[in-house]
C-alpha cells in the first residue's frame, strides 16, 4: 500500500484511504511466511516483533494490538493474534507522528525538536 499511496501524492491525488484489516493482515502473514523462510521459524518471531510494532500503528486499536504482536513467537501464536484483531474487516488508520519516531531520537510527540529528523 505504501507504493500505491506514494503513486497518488507524486501525481497530485489525494492520499488513499489507510489499508483496511484484511489488507494489513494479508501483508502480515506474507511477511512472515517470507521472514520464516529466510530465518527459520525459530528465529522469525524475534525478528518480526519490530515489524509488528509498525503493522500494529495502521490498526484502530494500535495499543492493544501491538501488545500481542509483539509476544508473538510462532506461527500459531501469530495466527491467534490475527483472529483476534483482524478477523473482522474494517478501515485502517494512519499511524500518528509518535509511530515514525526511532526510540531514543530525542523527537518529542508533536514532532518539535527532531532537528530535521521528521
Amino acid at each position: 500500500w505504501i507504493f500505491q499511496q506514494a503513486r497518488e501524492l507524486a501525481a497530485g491525488r489525494p492520499l488513499p484511504p489507510p489499508p483496511t484489516l484484511w489488507q494489513q493482515r494479508e501483508v502480515i502473514e506474507t511477511h512472515w511466511q517470507l521472514a520464516a523462510e529466510l530465518y527459520g521459524e525459530d528465529r522469525c518471531g524475534p525478528l518480526m516483533r519490530k515489524f509488528a510494532i509498525k503493522y500494529a500503528a495502521s490498526h484502530p486499536e494500535q495499543a492493544s494490538v501491538r501488545g500481542d504482536l509483539v509476544r508473538v513467537s510462532t506461527a500459531d501464536q501469530l495466527h491467534s493474534a490475527l483472529d483476534r484483531w483482524y478477523r473482522v474487516d474494517g478501515p485502517g488508520v494512519y499511524p500518528g507522528a509518535a509511530a515514525h519516531q526511532a526510540a531514543g531520537s530525542g523527537c518529542d510527540a508533536a514532532g518539535s525538536d527532531c532537528d530535521g529528523e521528521l
